[in-house]
């Protein structure tokens, strides 16, 4: 679209703080790209070290290389860093679907079920002090690749990977948060 239709359809083209060097002996003068929150130039140099020319302008008039690479790159770097935003966000929302399900099969009688069989193999005394009794069973670990209560999950909960514990012996295993 051309300006004038921009214009006779009220959009404003976007400008830019830009920078037209004067002239020197190395060639003709570039175009910069201002960045403001620095107060230098995109590619590094000071306005000061770089007589020209300030002025609002399209991005599209930037004629310094450099200056293109370290736009490129900011704008790469933000989108990495929305893309990192987002993927915490996924595992947060993933993370807390974990704990639902697996409180809510904390309550299912399959897990009651094997509760009462690795209370009941280890004689109600806890195997991590051999002291107190046990009341509560850890998880050595957690099957993996599949959802708490799901049947992957009851099919790959191995009672070798379940404990008979008391709640001090629970609550150090978990750092006191048991």
């Amino acid at each position: 679209m051309s300006r004038w239709s921009d214009a006779v359809h009220g959009i404003k083209p976007a400008t830019v703080p830009l920078l037209r060097a004067d002239p020197h002996r190395w060639g003709v003068g570039l175009v910069h790209r201002i960045d403001d929150e620095r107060d230098q130039l995109m590619c590094g140099k000071t306005p000061a070290n770089c007589p020209g020319d300030r002025y609002q302008g399209a991005a599209s008039e930037i004629t310094c290389k450099s200056c293109l690479r370290s736009i490129e790159a900011k704008a790469n770097y933000q989108a990495r860093i929305t893309e990192w935003a987002r993927q915490d966000r996924e595992r947060e929302e993933s993370r807390k679907l974990w704990w639902q399900r697996y409180n809510a099969y904390l309550i299912s009688p399959e897990w009651r079920r094997k509760r009462a069989l690795v209370l009941k193999r280890a004689g109600g005394i806890c195997e991590g002090c051999g002291d107190k009794g046990a009341i509560q069973v850890h998880h050595l670990k957690y099957p993996t690749d599949c959802w708490p209560g799901s049947a992957d999950w009851i099919a790959k909960e191995k009672l070798f990977d379940l404990r008979a514990v008391c709640i001090a012996c629970h609550d150090d295993v978990h750092g006191g948060s048991a």
